[in-house]
């Protein structure tokens, strides 16, 4: 603490730490700080003073100086009294500098790994989704030609094997968004008895191959609620899939209730429990009940994770009552956040589905393949050729040159096309060529983030579709284009 006239005389001081102080204090006291300070630090001092002096408040400084070959920092308090002096109170800072140091940086690596882990999850994403495209169609196509039982067994195997790997490898994007917060929600009016039902006829053959009941009650009307479809899908599907897997004998109940603002979802199993202490951790990433190298059942430990968060960015609450050997129920309590006349308006609309079966358009169609997978090409090919009449390039400026020289009717464009233009430039180059600002170009690739959708139809194509996909589901798009074009 040091005590100084307007002019910058030193007049006095008390100091418990006199080794930390620039120079003795008998080397300063009666005289001025610009005989003693470094130019910097006298002009910091003396804007300061000014401060303090105008304003009548405390004014606040903070500098780095050199004690002993050492960069220390400090505080300056500065306080004007008695009309002529000013009261600076200095104190040691620099542990709380480098704390801060340490967070600005830790918080910079966090984010750069941050960015990685995105980058990451997108290029795996497209190295582990090209490949499954072939297991999986090739699989398929195998098994509706096979007539040999066992051969058939096999082939179906290797299709469920890639099924599995595939909800993993959703899983695990699904949760890099949600611990992003870069999920954005979509909010509809959605049949929330229907949603349930659906998912639950989708477990019962695996519940029958256990010799489980899988059965619902519902209320007697049914309910609607605006919220996100997919998400509640996902959480709905997470639980009964969940139930079922952990129960081997007895039965899994779906409840479904509401009232006037919530409804309230119950899945009810008398399976494996479990254990009170262990009700926080299944909620972690990455997390079961059992784990390392006894645990009993498959699965990344992100299903009930991704559920939690879901239920919660839907503005939920999920809670879970359990005893081992006795079964376990899982509760989650969702508003509905409808007004009565668009609960009435939902309640009349006559719901509709997609239907499977949609017809080839007559006459054989041109598409331009753009691939340099050769497994997908092959697959793709194979998919659509009894209904299209299909021409392959594996590069996209063979794409641009083909479109230039013939007119298709629409292009299959992937998206990685390797070195060179890439699946976007050339969907652009051909948007330019006469007669095709309107041919439809459906993106076909790995590349599954959402918003990777979204900035492939920004520029330019006019349509999207996922590896892997099945056959009936591009049939299903190509045919829906070409119906609402005809």
């Amino acid at each position: 603490m040091f005590v100084q006239d307007y002019n910058g005389v030193y007049l006095d001081y008390h100091t418990r730490t006199p080794e930390v102080l620039y120079t003795p204090p008998e080397n300063f006291l009666g005289k001025n700080m610009k005989e003693i300070l470094p130019e910097y630090l006298d002009k910091l001092f003396r804007e300061a003073f000014r401060k303090a002096i105008d304003s009548k408040e405390i004014a606040m400084i903070e500098y780095p100086l050199n004690i002993g070959g050492e960069v220390l920092y400090f505080e300056a308090r500065v306080v004007a009294f008695d009309n002529d002096k000013v009261l600076s109170t200095i104190r040691d800072v620099s542990l709380k500098v480098k704390m801060l140091r340490e967070l600005l940086e830790a918080k910079e690596n966090a984010e750069e790994m941050n960015k990685l882990k995105t980058n990451f999850l997108a290029n795996m994403s497209h190295e582990l989704r090209t490949p499954l495209h072939g297991i999986l169609g090739f699989a398929q196509i195998l098994a509706e030609e096979s007539r040999d039982d066992e051969q058939k067994n096999m082939i179906m195997t290797i299709y469920r094997s890639g099924k599995r790997l595939l909800e993993t490898l959703n899983l695990i994007l699904n949760f890099s968004k949600v611990d992003a917060n870069k999920y954005e929600l979509v909010y509809t009016i959605v049949n929330v008895t229907e949603l349930i039902h659906e998912v639950v006829n989708l477990f019962i053959p695996t519940a029958e191959n256990k010799n489980i009941k899988l059965e619902s009650d519902f209320d007697s009307k049914a309910v609607y609620a605006e919220l996100d479809e997919r998400l509640l899908r996902d959480v709905v599907n997470n639980l009964i899939n969940n139930a079922v897997k952990f129960t081997e004998k007895g039965n899994v109940k779906v409840k479904l209730r509401s009232d006037r603002n919530n409804f309230t979802i119950e899945v009810i199993d008398t399976g494996i429990g479990i254990p009170e202490d262990k009700f926080d951790l299944i909620f972690q990433e990455f997390r079961q009940e059992s784990e390392g190298l006894s645990r009993n059942f498959e699965g990344t430990g992100l299903g009930l994770t991704l559920t939690k968060n879901y239920i919660e960015l839907m503005k939920g609450s999920i809670k879970v009552e359990s005893k081992v050997q006795k079964g376990t129920k899982f509760t989650i309590t969702l508003p509905i956040n409808i007004a009565t006349d668009k609960f009435l308006s939902a309640a009349e609309e006559k719901v509709t589905y997609e239907t499977d079966n949609i017809p080839a358009p007559s006459g054989k169609k041109k598409i331009l393949l753009v691939e340099n997978d050769r497994v997908s090409a092959v697959l793709v090919k194979t998919y659509i050729s009894r209904n299209y009449d299909v021409v392959t390039v594996a590069k996209g400026t063979d794409a641009v040159e083909l479109a230039s020289e013939n007119k298709y009717d629409a292009v299959l464009m992937d998206i990685n096309l390797g070195e060179g233009m890439t699946g976007v430039e050339a969907t652009q180059k051909i948007k330019e060529i006469d007669g095709y600002r309107d041919v439809p170009i459906i993106a076909v690739t790995a590349f599954a983030m959402e918003t990777d959708k979204d900035e492939f139809l920004k520029y330019g194509c006019s349509h999207y579709i996922a590896k892997p996909f099945d056959k009936s589901e591009l049939l299903n798009l190509l045919n829906s284009i070409f119906s609402e074009s005809d």
